[in-house]
């Protein structure tokens, strides 16, 4: 890897570096390459998430037809509204949630 492919935490250290730390001849960096790997695992792992607002959705084993309507619904018309399921749960947004309350096929029966 080249440092022009190095994260922005590593180059940000690499440029605020102490002179003792930038006269490291044998490798031509100031921080070693173990430190730089380390650096971008923790970026690529922070990087990984996603943070949404929305509602769980959680439901019992007599509720199987409604769950099975929801999440018919939700992916068919309202894809990106749907952010996880399981077997019993599904975490949908908050926007998805209104269009849930406002369908009556989809409420308890």
């Amino acid at each position: 890897s080249s440092s022009s492919s190095s994260s922005s935490s590593s180059r940000y250290l690499e440029q605020y570096a102490s002179p003792r730390m930038k006269r490291n001849e044998q490798t031509g960096r100031a921080l070693p390459q173990t430190v730089v790997g380390q650096i971008r695992l923790w970026e690529a792992e922070r990087n990984r998430f996603s943070i949404s607002v929305g509602h769980l959705l959680q439901f019992s084993a007599d509720e199987n037809d409604r769950y099975k309507r929801i999440l018919e619904h939700m992916q068919t018309k309202e894809s990106s509204q749907q952010l996880w399921h399981d077997s019993r749960n599904m975490f949908i947004t908050a926007a998805g949630y209104e269009k849930i309350k406002q369908e009556p096929s989809l409420q308890r029966r």
